[in-house]
């Protein structure tokens, strides 16, 4: 028998697979002026901004989260309306900071109001990076396949009503909240990774940058400016 063929024989398969398109699915590439903001405890934030980044294609990459499924991740200009430039030559935003402040307050609610969806990511993670491979060891990938089907469509069911009865609050658009819906009815493993999907899909405006340093404590703050001053060195040599 062939690698491939032992391969898909081991009982594993199943869950290795599931876990390989989950971080495909928290995989993001973004361009170089732009900034990712993973969610942290009590609405604050952490910057995610690599010294010297993989790129693929003129796009950086990032692997934020993959085992915090609860952590939606935001994605921001660096600089807002002004280019990826070193902090003394940023331009001005091009937004009333009155403006930027209720945006990032009602980004706060919506963040608040996604607090079931991460509780559903937890559990969907759980059953299929635990509860799987334990049940399939056990029992055999079959026998666990089939008693773990029910309660996987059960998240998937719940995850899109409540996607439905939520979109307002999460600032959804009826097409993007009936797409998520849908892609929990028909594939339920992706339900641990709403959180992210979720705060993929808002608009961020403004310097994500200062929203981070806002957010985040002095010692993140530091680091995060330390990563900047280099980049702008390495850019302009």
């Amino acid at each position: 028998m062939s690698v491939f063929g032992h391969f898909l024989a081991f009982e594993q398969t199943i869950w290795i697979v599931a876990a390989a398109l989950y971080v495909l699915d928290v995989l993001r590439a973004i361009a170089p002026d732009q900034i990712l903001l993973e969610e942290r405890p009590g609405l604050r934030l952490r910057a995610v901004l690599a010294r010297r980044p993989f790129e693929w294609g003129r796009r950086h990459l990032y692997l934020v989260g993959v085992l915090a499924p609860h952590r939606g991740v935001l994605l921001a200009s660096q600089w807002g309306a002004a280019s990826a430039t070193a902090p003394s030559s940023a331009k001005p935003e091009g937004k009333p900071a009155a403006e930027l402040e209720a945006q990032w307050r009602a980004l706060d609610q919506m963040r608040s109001a996604m607090r079931p969806f991460r509780v559903l990511a937890v559990v969907m993670f759980a059953l299929l990076f635990v509860a799987g491979p334990i049940a399939t060891q056990s029992i055999g990938a079959a026998s666990s396949i089939l008693w773990l089907a029910a309660p996987a469509y059960g998240l998937g069911l719940v995850s899109a009503l409540l996607i439905a009865l939520r979109k307002g609050r999460l600032a959804l658009s009826p097409a993007q909240a009936g797409a998520l819906a849908l892609e929990c009815l028909l594939c339920p493993p992706y339900v641990a990774n709403l959180p992210k999907k979720i705060c993929a899909l808002q608009q961020v405006h403004g310097s994500g940058i200062a929203a981070a340093k806002a957010r985040m404590g002095a010692q993140d703050c530091a680091l995060l400016e330390e990563t900047v001053r280099f980049r702008a060195e390495e850019e302009h040599g």
